[in-house]
């Protein structure tokens, strides 16, 4: 049996365990700035799209789109898939649900320093340093930032619809009842160059180029179907407590060890009579 003396003292470095241990739960889990991939559309850093997304979500209907491209609606609703500066390119199975989505006569704009690889769009290297002067087919003037250094082969069926009168920025293709729209400049979309230059009016003639109702932005190319875990599910300070409750659980148990064992000890012999 544990004295009461021995009983104080092991009651006293408990409590002392709990004191250091929330210190050191303070001082570790203190909230950080939070770090945002590129080209998503809640991210407030200069690489973000967030105000392109605010814009249209106040002027238009513009959703997130979190999910498989499998889930897409396949319906011919005139719905916009944009997809900026996709992370990674998706499979093959995946990208003819995306097919599938055009052909049902939807849209998707592509805005992508290289597309090679996706949806089966050439490019080639640029013969030219990037020309600030952009050109619509109505010889429509725009002033923009081009950084890619690659540039859109285009085929007799493909729209031109951007160029910098030598090689193709912008173009427009059908697939079925849709369209896909490929553009080399996603910088044109974050948060700290879309209202330098003529960003905003390249994009919105882009955008009136689907004649879309709907507006989705695709966020699974920037890291797949958001996958919940323990730490996104529940806030820190929920985890300290349960972990807290654990740690005075254990010791708890430790403390009435000697009773525990009695108690089986106890049960044992009457179970042996």
């Amino acid at each position: 049996m544990i004295k009461p003396k021995s009983k104080g003292k092991t009651w006293i470095w408990l409590i002392v365990l709990l004191i250091l241990f929330l210190a050191v739960s303070y001082f570790s889990f203190s909230p950080k700035p939070k770090v945002y991939p590129g080209y998503v559309s809640d991210s407030p850093s200069p690489t973000g799209v967030k105000a392109f997304y605010t814009y249209l979500n106040k002027e238009m209907d513009a959703k997130r789109w979190n999910h498989s491209p499998e889930m897409l609606p396949k319906g011919n609703e005139s719905q916009l898939l944009i997809m900026v500066e996709p992370a990674f390119i998706p499979e093959k199975e995946l990208m003819k649900e995306y097919v599938h989505f055009m052909e049902a006569g939807n849209t998707i704009l592509l805005f992508q320093t290289n597309p090679k690889g996706m949806f089966d769009v050439n490019t080639e290297f640029a013969e030219q340093k990037p020309s600030p002067q952009v050109y619509d087919p109505s010889h429509v003037t725009y002033r923009a930032d081009i950084s890619s250094d690659i540039r859109l082969q285009s085929t007799k069926e493909d729209e031109l619809l951007l160029d910098n009168s030598k090689e193709t920025i912008a173009l427009k293709r059908t697939y079925g009842k849709g369209y896909l729209i490929v553009a080399i400049a996603p910088e044109w979309t974050t948060n700290d160059k879309i209202l330098k230059h003529d960003h905003l009016p390249l994009l919105l003639y882009l955008l009136n180029e689907s004649n879309a109702k709907t507006y989705l932005f695709d966020e699974y190319v920037h890291g797949g179907e958001n996958a919940s875990s323990i730490l996104t599910v529940y806030p820190m300070w929920f985890l300290l407590f349960v972990i807290q409750g654990i740690l005075v659980m254990i010791l708890w148990l430790w403390l009435k060890r000697e009773t525990i064992r009695a108690y089986f000890h106890s049960q044992r012999r009457i179970d042996s009579v």
